[in-house]
């Protein structure tokens, strides 16, 4: 079996971000009313200026941050070894944890 370094990165990141959308916006809940012959009046959260906080920082953090970033979103991130990334702050978990609005582990 080969790895491909970084294949399947940018997937994995839509698919984080598509559901932190579901999640921000109570979807499964809107699905199940409807579904029951209901109307939900709920707007939801919106994510544009949220902070979205990655713990760990391979190729699919690095892809959840570029998406994130460009629907408004600050990002917060930590990893084992220091790295740098453009428009992304590293931090100590503990700060990630406190200041995050949601966190994605994509490499616990």
């Amino acid at each position: 079996m080969h790895i491909i370094k970084g294949y399947g990165d940018t997937a994995v990141a839509e698919c984080a971000i598509g559901l932190l959308f579901a999640a921000a916006r109570g979807f499964a809940a809107m699905d199940r009313a409807m579904r029951g012959g209901e109307w939900l009046r709920s707007e939801g959260a919106q994510l544009g200026g949220k902070t979205l906080g990655l713990v760990g920082f391979g190729g699919i953090a690095a892809e959840t941050a570029r998406l994130a970033r460009g629907i408004g979103m600050e990002v917060l991130a930590w990893n084992r070894t220091p790295k740098t990334h453009p428009g992304v702050v590293f931090v100590p978990i503990e700060r990630l944890s406190a200041e995050s609005h949601a966190v994605s582990c994509t490499s616990c």
